[in-house]
C-alpha cells in the first residue's frame, strides 16, 4: 500500500470510528437521515385579549423519520417543547407527521394535532419559545500524530454534521475531546454539538387605555362648560 493510500485508509477509518464515538451521545435520539435542514417554528394563530388567551401551533423540520409521530422537547433537547413566556411551559409533546420530505432541504415536517391554548396572568406582550432536539448536529475535528508525541492543539481534518439550513437557532452547545490509538497513528479529536433547535414568536394583547385627565385639564373643562352656560343664558 502506498503512503497516499495509507493516508486515505486511516482517514476513512477515523471518520467511521468517530461516527461510532458520536453514537453514545446520541443514543437516546431517534435514528434518521442527515438532511441539510432542521428547525422549528411557533405560529400564534389567535389572540383573545378579553380572555387573556392565545392559541399557537408548533411546526418542526427534522432529519428524523419519517415516523407517524415523534416527540418535541424534553427529554431529548433539554428544553421544553413550549415556553409561554410567563413561567409556564409544556415540557414535551407529541407531533404528528405532516409531510415526508416536504420541508426546507427535504426535511420531514411534524405538527401538533390540536393548537395549544394558554391563558396569561395579565394583559401585555409575551415571547413564546418552541424547542426540539437537533439530531446529529455536530462538528468533528481531528488530527493524526505519532504515538508518544505531544498531541497537536490544531486539527487537520473535519467531518461536519451541522445542517446547512436552520429554521430558528441552534442551542444547547457542548463539546468533548478524546484520543485514540490506531496502529502506527494516534488521533486527537474534538466534537462540538448542538442538542436543540429553538425559535420564538410574540403574543401581544390589545390593551385599551383611557387616558386620565389631569387636575388642570378638569378645571379648564369646567371653566369652558361654565362659560358656555353663561353664553346660553344671555341668549335666552
Amino acid at each position: 500500500m502506498t503512503e497516499c493510500s495509507k493516508a486515505w485508509f486511516w482517514r476513512a477509518l477515523v471518520a467511521a470510528l468517530l461516527v461510532l464515538v458520536w453514537a453514545p451521545l446520541s443514543a437516546a435520539l431517534p435514528r434518521g437521515g442527515l438532511g441539510p435542514a432542521v428547525g422549528i417554528k411557533v405560529t400564534v394563530t389567535d389572540v383573545r385579549s378579553s380572555l387573556r388567551e392565545a392559541d399557537m401551533d408548533l411546526t418542526w423540520y427534522t432529519r428524523v423519520g419519517p415516523y407517524p409521530s415523534t416527540t418535541a422537547g424534553l427529554p431529548y433537547a433539554g428544553y421544553p417543547a413550549l415556553d409561554y413566556g410567563d413561567g409556564s411551559t409544556v415540557p414535551y409533546t407529541t407531533l404528528a407527521l405532516a409531510s415526508s420530505g416536504g420541508g426546507p432541504g427535504g426535511s420531514n415536517v411534524y405538527r401538533n394535532l390540536a393548537s395549544f391554548t394558554h391563558t396569561y396572568p395579565a394583559l401585555g406582550s409575551y415571547t413564546v419559545t418552541g424547542a426540539s432536539f437537533c439530531t446529529y448536529c455536530s462538528h468533528i475535528q481531528y488530527v493524526f500524530f505519532p504515538p508518544g508525541s505531544p498531541a497537536p492543539t490544531t486539527f487537520s481534518f473535519n467531518y461536519d454534521y451541522v445542517p446547512q439550513t436552520v429554521v430558528g437557532n441552534l442551542a444547547g452547545t457542548g463539546s468533548y475531546s478524546r484520543y485514540l490509538r490506531l496502529g502506527d497513528y494516534s488521533v486527537h479529536y474534538l466534537v462540538t454539538y448542538y442538542l436543540a433547535v429553538t425559535n420564538t414568536a410574540r403574543v401581544a394583547f390589545n390593551i385599551l387605555e383611557v387616558p386620565a385627565a389631569s387636575t388642570w385639564g378638569l378645571l379648564a373643562l369646567g371653566a369652558l362648560l361654565a362659560a358656555t352656560g353663561l353664553v346660553l343664558l344671555r341668549r335666552l
